[in-house]
């Protein structure tokens, strides 16, 4: 027969193994991730996170001063990709015109 005690150590590292591998699927998955989480989960730079909460293309919530990013939210992004930035016309701006007239021209001089 063979040895017993080789086959012990290796049945005591399964279960072992085993063991830990039941505790990770338990471990309740966080519902509110922080930026760096967020950037670390999406292979992006946080700079680049904080951006996109900025452009509103990222939903944050605002728990007593501390800013979460919903799992929600990445679930969307890796499945959707970003959605595009919401950007306002730019407005166009009015000129006036800056001839002066004669009359407008003396009219300065004499209070000045």
């Amino acid at each position: 027969m063979g040895d017993t005690s080789a086959i012990t150590t290796v049945l005591a590292d399964i279960v072992s193994a085993l063991g830990r591998i039941e505790r990770r699927q338990a471990a309740p998955e966080r519902r509110l991730l922080s930026r760096n989480e967020v950037s670390k989960l999406l292979g992006v730079d946080k700079a680049k996170v904080s951006r996109w909460v900025r452009e509103g293309r990222l939903t944050e919530v605002d728990l007593d001063g501390v800013k979460r990013i919903p799992r929600s939210e990445v679930a969307r992004i890796e499945r959707e990709g970003l959605p595009p930035v919401a950007r306002r016309p730019r407005r166009q701006r009015q000129r006036k015109d800056t001839k002066l007239t004669e009359a407008e021209v003396q009219a300065a001089l004499e209070n000045y």
